[in-house]
């Protein structure tokens, strides 16, 4: 098992504790976490949709339930159609596995498990041992279970899980556009996920991880340039140590784009440049361009980008339907937001009052969930046509809650797979 190397004396007082806590993480990101991956893969056939759609269900964990819980959930990646995702629902604990049809004979799968709750991770290989035939032919309807074995850090271990297939994942539930949409690709903080947040790499890879769509932050370089970055300032948290400090938009673009490297050593990119990945490259169906504040500095320049790769996404042959908005998040971008011309055809989402929404003529009303529900008002600004998405649910008894007893379209989180365990599990 890999765990936090920076260790902490806990007999120190609570003051030394929480000043030494502060000087590490100035420094640099002492968390330790491991991608592990496997040396060899067999050769396997693809799965064609049909036999992928066999597959996706809800299943019993017959063994291997202390570590997974009772309950998984397994589903295929849209794009990608070689890897599986298996949400587990226990300490925010996923799968993320590729395999297919081995020589005829069996389905098999390899990959790894994680719990998002910490670091604890390891490699893990299974085998189907009944329902080969009705997955690969479809004639025969014996049930579906899966054994394999899963470990530790690198190691393949002897630990032995069994997935016993129950019941497939309800119909209208496939059907609905629910939109799981990824907090800045964080995965609940950049070094839980092998790319960094807000970049093109973690966009190609973000489906694997339950969501169905992302959100990212935008703010403006010194020259003009709308690029992707969360934070205040360059800091370690997203940025790999260097020469340069402080806020971002201090910065041109092209020394952002030469002397950064961010956390897992990619470059910040443009926008222009993330969406061009986003449509070409990915089944996302919904992308939240949240403005940070110094968007209002070309704030026509992030909706032109916006309104293109909008109607690129919806005009290119063979992709899915895609919903790409620029987020209005304070009054001072919603005043500037409104002098554009024909700001009403702009896609956006306002994250004020239902009153700004129909002010900025946005499709999608964005509340804070610490408001609540606010069914009525969700209700009526559906019955107008128009979208709500909640941001930001991390509470697993709120993302519940806001399920089954709310009315939202979507949410943001950086939990998607657990919101897709909720989701597909009813």
């Amino acid at each position: 098992m890999n765990r936090i190397r920076k260790k902490i004396l806990y007999v120190l007082p609570v003051v030394v504790f929480v000043a030494g806590i502060l000087f590490l993480n100035s420094c640099s990101n002492e968390l330790d976490v491991l991608f592990p991956e496997w040396s060899y893969a067999p050769p396997t056939i693809a799965l064609n949709a049909d036999q992928r759609s066999r597959m996706e269900g809800i299943y019993s964990v017959e063994q291997g339930s202390d570590q997974f819980g009772s309950t998984v959930i397994l589903q295929w990646t849209t794009k990608q159609k070689n890897y599986l995702s298996v949400y587990t629902g226990k300490n925010f604990g996923y799968f993320v596995m590729q395999g297919g049809n081995l020589a005829d004979t069996t389905v098999y799968l390899q990959g790894f498990w994680r719990y998002q709750s910490n670091a604890q991770t390891g490699l893990t290989q299974m085998r189907m041992t009944q329902g080969t035939d009705y997955v690969l032919t479809g004639i025969d309807s014996s049930g579906i279970t899966f054994v394999g074995n899963w470990g530790e850090g690198q190691g393949t271990g002897g630990n032995t899980v069994v997935f016993k297939y129950v019941r497939p994942i309800k119909p209208e539930l496939l059907q609905i556009k629910y939109y799981r949409i990824s907090h800045h690709g964080s995965g609940g903080g950049p070094e839980y996920l092998p790319q960094t947040e807000n970049t093109s790499e973690i966009c190609r890879i973000i489906e694997r991880y339950g969501a169905n769509g992302i959100e990212i932050d935008v703010r403006i370089s010194a020259d003009g340039v709308p690029y992707m970055y969360h934070d205040n300032t360059l800091n370690p948290r997203l940025v790999q140590k260097g020469s340069m400090v402080g806020e971002s938009e201090n910065y041109t673009y092209k020394e952002l784009n030469s002397f950064v490297r961010l956390i897992h050593g990619e470059r910040i990119p443009k926008l222009d440049d993330i969406l061009k990945t986003i449509v070409n490259e990915t089944s996302l169906e919904f992308v939240y361009v949240d403005c940070k504040p110094s968007a209002i500095n070309n704030l026509g320049e992030i909706a032109s980008i916006v309104t293109k790769w909008d109607s690129i996404g919806n005009n290119t042959p063979g992709r899915d339907s895609i919903q790409i908005y620029m987020a209005l998040t304070t009054d001072d971008l919603i005043n500037a937001f409104v002098q554009l011309p024909d700001y009403q055809d702009i896609p956006s989402i306002n994250e004020l009052t239902t009153d700004d929404v129909l002010t900025t003529g946005s499709e999608v009303w964005s509340p804070r969930w610490t408001e609540g529900t606010q069914n009525s008002d969700v209700a009526s600004l559906q019955a107008q046509g128009k979208q709500v998405i909640c941001w930001t649910v991390d509470i697993p008894g709120f993302m519940q809650s806001y399920l089954f007893d709310g009315l939202f379209n979507g949410m943001l989180t950086d939990y998607p797979h657990l919101l897709a365990y909720y989701y597909y599990g009813q």
